[in-house]
C-alpha cells in the first residue's frame, strides 16, 4: 500500500497541497484529476520519493520511507516505477538499452536475460522493431510506449504515470490507454495523472479530483458525474462554467 498523509507542500511560495491524504492499495486504479499546475504531478513526485513534503507522512507497506536508512528507502522505493510525461527517455542510449537500464544497473542478471527481458517487454507493447533505435527517431506516441516497456521491465508492483497521453494523436492516445489496462493486468496497482477525461475514464476504477489544494471528489464515474460538487461541474463541463461568468459579466 502507498499512502500519503496529512502532507502539505509548498512550491514557489505557493501552498500547492494542502493537508492531502490518500492511500493506494493492491488492485487499485486510481485517476489523479485536476487542471493544470493544481499539485498532481507533485503527488506522484512524493509517492516516488522525489519530493519531501513540508509536513505529512508518505509510507509504503505502512513504513515511512523519510525515516529509512538510504538502502532500506531504496529497496522499498524499487517496487514503484513510473512513467513520465516526456517518457523521460536517456538520448544517448537506444531505445533497447534504455528499456534495461534499471535491470542493467541492478547488476543482478546476465546481459542475455537483460536482452531477453527487453526485447519480450518491447514486444508487449508492438516497440520491437525499434530496439536500435533512439529516442530522437521516435515519435511521441512510440517515446511513451518505450518508457511503458521500460516501467514495467522490472516487474514493479506499481506503476505510476504522468500525464500519459499529453501531446498525442487520438489514435496515439488510444493505444497508450489500452497498453495502461493491459498493464494493469500485470502489476498489482496504477496510479494514473491526467487532465484528461478520456483516458481517466478508461483506465481509472477510482476518480480523485484535485482543487485548491485539496481533494474535491474522490469516487467512480457514475459518482462524479452526478457531483453536486461546484469543482467537479467546472472540470467535467468547462464550457458551462465559461458561459457562466460571461453571462455574469455582461450583466
Amino acid at each position: 500500500m502507498i499512502e500519503l498523509e496529512a502532507v502539505h507542500m509548498t512550491l514557489a511560495g505557493r501552498e500547492v497541497l494542502r493537508g492531502i491524504s490518500l492511500s493506494v492499495e493492491p488492485a487499485d486504479r486510481l485517476v489523479i484529476l485536476g487542471e493544470s499546475g493544481i499539485g498532481k504531478s507533485t503527488i506522484l513526485k512524493i509517492m516516488l520519493g522525489l519530493w519531501k513534503p513540508d509536513r505529512g507522512e508518505v509510507r509504503i507497506d505502512g513504513r515511512d520511507i523519510h525515516l529509512l536508512r538510504e538502502r532500506e528507502r531504496i529497496e522499498l522505493l524499487g517496487q514503484l516505477a513510473v512513467v513520465f510525461q516526456g517518457g523521460a527517455l536517456f538520448d544517448s542510449l537506444t531505445v533497447g538499452e534504455n528499456v534495461g537500464y534499471r535491470l542493467f544497473e541492478e547488476g543482478r542478471l546476465s546481459q542475455e536475460e537483460v536482452e531477453e527481458i527487453v526485447r519480450h517487454k518491447l514486444s508487449a507493447v508492438g516497440m520491437e522493431e525499434a530496439i536500435d533505435l533512439y529516442p530522437s527517431q521516435l515519435s511521441g506516441g512510440m517515446r511513451k510506449r518505450a518508457a511503458i516497456a521500460r516501467a514495467i521491465a522490472v516487474n514493479p508492483r506499481y506503476v505510476l504515470f504522468d500525464e500519459p497521453t499529453a501531446g498525442l494523436d487520438p489514435v496515439a492516445a488510444h493505444l497508450v490507454n489500452d497498453l495502461i489496462l493491459r498493464c494493469q493486468m500485470r502489476v498489482e496497482g496504477t496510479v494514473v495523472v491526467t487532465h484528461d477525461l478520456d483516458c481517466a475514464f478508461r483506465v481509472g476504477t477510482r476518480l480523485m479530483l484535485i482543487h485548491d489544494g485539496g481533494i474535491a471528489f474522490e469516487g467512480n464515474r457514475r459518482a462524479m458525474e452526478a457531483s453536486p460538487e461546484p469543482a467537479v461541474g467546472r472540470f467535467l463541463r468547462p464550457g458551462e462554467a465559461l458561459a457562466g461568468e460571461q453571462g455574469k459579466v455582461e450583466r
